[in-house]
């Protein structure tokens, strides 16, 4: 039997605190009430889904990350600069524009964990502010790869989770 639905994620945390106030101030989640456990664990919700933080000394994979879909992109870019949280991945610009006209960024919590943060539509945002820069200005995309969303859900599905 398929996997039915993703449930949550479990990031890592260097220093416990300022990773939940990065997930709390800076991405807005949600504390759900937790279980006690082994080690301090924090349940957040984001959307449907959770995110669980737990402390951890092990280094973070490079490019092993989570995405966000979020709905304020260019506020959220500009506030991850002046922050320091805004990344340059190799082979992306720091806001990059995908072929279904969303846009993404990454950033790198106080762990060191990779975070996407995607919007759907990025055409309203103010692109003297935020420099998008199209993928295919740096990789040539064939028609299939044109074809390519990270939606594959109509924006009323994500209306009826909220």
């Amino acid at each position: 039997m398929p996997a039915i639905d993703l449930n949550h994620v479990s990031i890592s945390t260097r220093d416990f605190d300022e990773s939940l106030r990065f997930y709390t101030e800076f991405l807005g989640l949600e504390h759900i009430p937790t279980p006690t456990m082994s080690v301090r664990v924090e349940w957040l919700r984001v959307g449907q889904r959770q995110i669980h933080l737990f402390p951890e000394s092990e280094p973070v994979p490079d490019r092993h990350h989570l995405a966000f879909e979020i709905d304020n992109f260019e506020e959220l870019y500009l506030a991850a600069i002046e922050q320091g949280h805004l990344v340059d991945v190799p082979g992306f610009a720091a806001a990059t524009l995908l072929p279904d006209g969303s846009g993404q960024m990454y950033l790198r919590d106080p762990s060191g964990n990779l975070i996407e943060l995607t919007q759907r539509d990025v055409s309203q945002v103010d692109r003297k502010r935020v420099p998008l820069r199209a993928l295919a200005e740096d990789f040539p995309q064939s028609a299939e790869n044109l074809r390519a969303t990270l939606y594959l859900y109509p924006q009323l599905c994500n209306e009826q989770m909220s």
